[in-house]
């Protein structure tokens, strides 16, 4: 991932996330990310993000969005330094 995020930093979302059959995140909302790897990102989201309920309000990146060229750099701007 291009943008090398760590655990602990605020991001923006650049790009409308869908999540089909739960949920949509919406351009310009605001997530600290929580957990990371070298195929798998999470963002918490700082607003209630209804129907996120069982992935605890995140956003989740996966190897298979990886995959496809929809990984999380394509979302994602780092909030700050």
């Amino acid at each position: 991932m291009s943008l090398k995020l760590k655990v602990g930093d605020r991001v923006v979302l650049k790009k409308e996330v869908e999540r089909f059959d739960n949920f949509i995140a919406p351009v310009g909302w605001m997530g600290i990310v929580v957990e990371t790897g070298s195929d798998y990102l999470s963002v918490w989201m700082e607003r209630r993000l209804f129907g996120a309920e069982d992935w605890n309000n995140c956003v989740i990146w996966t190897k298979a969005d990886y995959s496809h060229r929809d990984g999380p750099e394509n979302y994602l701007s780092r909030v700050g330094g």
